[in-house]
Formats: C-alpha cells, sequence, structure tokens
C-alpha cells in the first residue's frame, strides 16, 4: 500500500501467482494461453501488466452454464404460467423447422412478426390469421408462439372453445384463469368464433379481449370467419364490442390459404395402410 492506496500492479501480480493454470497452458509474448482452445487467459495492460481473463472455451462454458440457469428460470416460472391451463406436447413439433410450406405468405410475414418482436410488443401490434378450415391457422399459431418460447418470451395458444367448456366447469376458478391467460406475453386466440354462443361464452371472451386490450399485450386471432363477419353490425352488442376490440388490436391480417398439407399426409396415411393390409 502507498500513501494509503492500493498498489493495483501489485495485487494483479500477487493473484496472478495464486491462480493456478492447467497442464498444457503455455506463455508466449508474456502471456498464459489456454492448452486446450489456444486463445490468451490473460490480457496485456500497458501500465498493469498481465490481467487475467476467460479463454474461449472457459467462456464457452460459462455461456452455457448462465443459458441452462435461464432457460431452467424460465421454465419454472413457465409451469407456473401454465398451472391450471391445459397443454398439448404435440403442439411443441409445430415450428417453423417443421413448415412445409416455408416460402408461403403466412409463412415468411409471420417470421418477419417473431423477429420484430421488440416492436411488435412497444406497439401491441396484433393479427388476425384467417381462412378457410383445415389451411393451418392453428400450425401457424404454435409456430409463432415456441419460436417466441426459444426466446425466453412468455407465449401461449388458447383453444377458445375449449377454454369457455373448461369455464362454464370452474366455478370460482373462472376470473383466475382468466387473468392467468391475459398475462401472457402473447396469447394466440385459437378458433374464435367457433364457440357455441351463450351470454357467458360471450361474457369471457370480451373479458379476455379487453384485458389484453388494457395491459396491451399483443394478441393473435386464428378464425374461420372473414373480416367482413367482423364489421357485421346485425350482431348483439356485447359481440359487435368484441369485433370492435380485435379490429383495434388486431391492426392487420393473414389469409391463410387451402394448403396440401392435410391432403398429403392423408394421402401418404392411406399409402402406408395400404402397404400393412397389403391392398
Amino acid at each position: 500500500m502507498l500513501d494509503g492506496k492500493i498498489d493495483i500492479k501489485k495485487m494483479i501480480a500477487n493473484q496472478r501467482q495464486s491462480m493456478p493454470f492447467n497442464d498444457g497452458d503455455y506463455e508466449q509474448d508474456g502471456v498464459y494461453y489456454c492448452g486446450v482452445c489456444k486463445t490468451p487467459k490473460e490480457t496485456m495492460h500497458e501500465t498493469l501488466g498481465a490481467i487475467r481473463q476467460l479463454c474461449d472455451c472457459k467462456k464457452k462454458r460459462e455461456d452455457e452454464r448462465e443459458l441452462t440457469q435461464k432457460h431452467t428460470k424460465f421454465e419454472n416460472r413457465l409451469a407456473h404460467f401454465m398451472e391450471g391451463l391445459d397443454h398439448d406436447p404435440v403442439s411443441k413439433e409445430w415450428n417453423f423447422t417443421n413448415d412445409d410450406s416455408p416460402q408461403s405468405i403466412p409463412s415468411l410475414r409471420l417470421k418477419k412478426y417473431v423477429d420484430n418482436w421488440d416492436k411488435v410488443v412497444n406497439n401491441n401490434i396484433g393479427l388476425i390469421l384467417e381462412g378457410d378450415v383445415g389451411t393451418g391457422k392453428t400450425f401457424y399459431g404454435h409456430c409463432v408462439v415456441n419460436a417466441l418460447l426459444h426466446k425466453f418470451i412468455f407465449a401461449y395458444v388458447l383453444n377458445l372453445p375449449n377454454f369457455i367448456i373448461k369455464l362454464q366447469g370452474s366455478g370460482f376458478e373462472a376470473d383466475k384463469l382468466i387473468k392467468k391467460v391475459q398475462a401472457f406475453d402473447l396469447l394466440v386466440l385459437d378458433d374464435f368464433g367457433a364457440t357455441r354462443t351463450t351470454d357467458y361464452a360471450i361474457e369471457c371472451i370480451y373479458n379476455i379481449v379487453d384485458g389484453r386490450y388494457r395491459k396491451r399485450k399483443p394478441t393473435i386471432i386464428t378464425t374461420n370467419l372473414s373480416l367482413g363477419d367482423f364489421m357485421k353490425k346485425d350482431v348483439d352488442i356485447t359481440t359487435r364490442r368484441i369485433h370492435d376490440r380485435i379490429m383495434e388490436i388486431c391492426v392487420a391480417s393473414i389469409h391463410v390459404d387451402a394448403s396440401p398439407r392435410r391432403v398429403k399426409k392423408a394421402l401418404e396415411k392411406k399409402k402406408m395402410t395400404n402397404e400393412i393390409l397389403g391392398i
């Protein structure tokens, strides 16, 4: 210590001596290198001399450890988010990697949606995926959700008809479940418009949509309804309010055309069945 101050240069020199090096490490130009990845374990400071740093392989191990910890923490929080909600394990396989139409307009646009998530969430940008039955709207909803989960973003696909049935049998838990789905960073309301129209169902759907609107949480709607259906005036006031909210938060729509996906899979399955039966 000099005049009450720490001698940093001496402290670093002592630190260097006290920190062991591994077998195979070697010195070059006054700096020690890792014997495994051949990258420096020190950096030379003009005044202070050699200062310890992580070599590439050590840094990689540290990064992997931090990523594992982050993933574990995220999975635990996601499990808390998902408590009481339905989850289909098969849906994990529904991702952009397994998309058999990767150059289709829906696929390309939804990939951009994920890639620009910061802008999406900051501006509360929702989407409507509309098209006929069996065109892949649900598949693409899961693609977006799985891509966001990979980025440690809380996202969920909610099958609306099944959820309404669940709420009807949940008693006092209904409000708790609605608050859960309102809280996801992104919510995909799947099969909107396929729910049996009852006062209770309409009220629940309005609470979900309005709650996400007020929380400024992006929402994607998948539906067999056309945009014209959302504009109809000859509906009850609550349905009209739901449609108005959706049109306000889902500022763009993507039409999902009829895809050969299911036809192709059906033909492949038929061919395999014929081979098994010797037809």
